[in-house]
């Protein structure tokens, strides 16, 4: 009997342990989705990025919001939460169109590798890339496996510093970067 109360025990521990939360993922350096075709030249691998150009749009969400109600129930004043609609204004970035850039694969500033984090040369890359596909743009380098997770295996990882893909930050006095304000 003390070994299948120890035995019921060890299970229980081992099932919690398995339903822990996953792991969190070592980076915030999320890749971005971008449509991508690459074609060759003389002068090397070209990619053709097209990315959606994003705009501030004003949007009515419509949020439900407890309210406290008085009833009068059987001669007795009975308070009960309902839930009521509130509109409100809010503001999101919206896609608007399409932007182009044409950025060459140089293997130093620009490179590829898959999704096992494989160096893929530019050759590779232009005859993977022959027709327009999703690419993932990394600014940093190798992607955190956690944001892998729902990718194809032959899906495209190409680090794209920032400045290539959104222009260089507007500088500050001193060369610094402008604050919001």
């Amino acid at each position: 009997m003390r070994h299948l109360i120890c035995l019921t025990a060890l299970a229980a521990f081992v099932s919690l342990a398995a339903a822990a939360e996953p792991p969190l993922p070592k980076s915030a350096d999320q890749p971005i989705l971008l449509m991508a075709k690459a074609t060759k030249s003389d002068k090397g691998v070209v990619l053709h990025v097209r990315l959606p150009e994003l705009a501030p749009a004003a949007r009515t969400v419509t949020r439900k919001v407890p309210v406290q109600v008085q009833k009068n129930v059987n001669g007795q004043i009975v308070t009960e939460t309902q839930l009521q609609d509130v509109q409100q204004q809010t503001t999101v970035m919206q896609p608007v169109r399409w932007r182009t850039l044409d950025i060459p694969v140089d293997g130093k500033e620009v490179t590829a590798y898959d999704v096992k984090g494989k160096d893929v040369s530019a050759d590779k890359v232009a005859d993977q890339l022959k027709d327009e596909k999703p690419i993932l743009a990394a600014a940093f380098g190798p992607v955190d496996p956690f944001y892998l997770q729902a990718t194809k295996d032959d899906t495209l990882i190409v680090r794209i510093p920032a400045q290539r893909l959104f222009g260089q930050p507007q500088q500050g006095g001193a060369g610094r970067p402008v604050q919001p304000r």
